[in-house]
């Protein structure tokens, strides 16, 4: 393969075509060769188709992190996804454009409302008394903010909660601003249903992903996703255990 796309194996890029930029490797070949190493080898003609795939491609990268962690396999487990538990239908969630508070710090139909869904569920929830829900905008270990899907990780962080870039079965799914494809700069957060026995696919479940689905607050699921696909999450968010919260 290109030299590209095994660094991309190593490290998952936002863009797997990242490294066949500008001539990047290139530079690298020339100090390398003038450092007297060896730089021919089999496959090395694919760097040049892989320069040019990337010339014109509407691919979005990351602005400041393109680094996505790398593809070392996560943990199985988890349950299929593909079922929407979320526990308000259309007679609660509002359209496209308006925001109503659903009782946990969030919006009714928004990523962040169904991901806190999926947290308290995970802790035995069965309902949409918010009440009753162990995290929430502000609720659970230090009560750092949540907010925007974009600040849950350093928020997570500042909760003392473990973060990882291995997938992992019962976690949220988190994204930087602009991180991916129809990520904008709020960021996005979903659930992490299943990951395979390979530990490298997973099920991925969420809500308000406009690039998805249709638009506005709809639920939306993708059944086969990878760290080296160029929407996959940039880390997962794992729940402490309860006594921790």
């Amino acid at each position: 393969m290109s030299e590209t796309l095994a660094i991309h194996e190593v490290q998952a890029n936002a863009d797997p075509n990242h490294y066949a930029k500008n001539g990047w490797i290139a530079h690298t070949d020339k100090v390398l060769n003038e450092a007297g190493i060896e730089i021919d080898r089999e496959g090395k003609e694919n760097d040049a188709s892989a320069q040019a795939s990337n010339n014109g491609s509407s691919v979005d990268t990351a602005s400041a992190d393109e680094c996505k962690g790398a593809t070392t396999a996560g943990k199985p487990g988890g349950s299929n996804g593909g079922n929407d538990t979320y526990p308000w239908d259309d007679s609660v969630i509002p359209g496209p454009g308006v925001y109503t508070e659903d009782g946990a710090g969030f919006f009714y139909g928004e990523c962040t409302s169904y991901a806190a869904w999926k947290l308290a569920e995970h802790y035995g929830a069965e309902g949409s008394n918010t009440s009753s829900w162990k995290i929430g905008n502000t609720k659970g270990g230090n009560g750092s903010q949540l907010g925007n899907a974009a600040t849950w990780r350093e928020a997570w962080e500042a909760r003392g909660w473990e973060v990882t870039t291995k997938p992992t079965a019962n976690s949220v799914a988190w994204w930087g601003a602009d991180s991916g494809e129809g990520i904008g700069p709020a960021g996005h957060v979903g659930w992490i249903d299943k990951v395979e026995e390979d530990g490298k696919t997973f099920q991925l479940s969420e809500y308000n992903n406009t690039y998805l689905a249709p638009p506005g607050h709809k639920y939306s699921h993708r059944p086969e996703v990878t760290m080296t696909d160029p929407g996959a999450p940039d880390a997962f968010l794992i729940p402490p255990d309860e006594a921790k919260l």
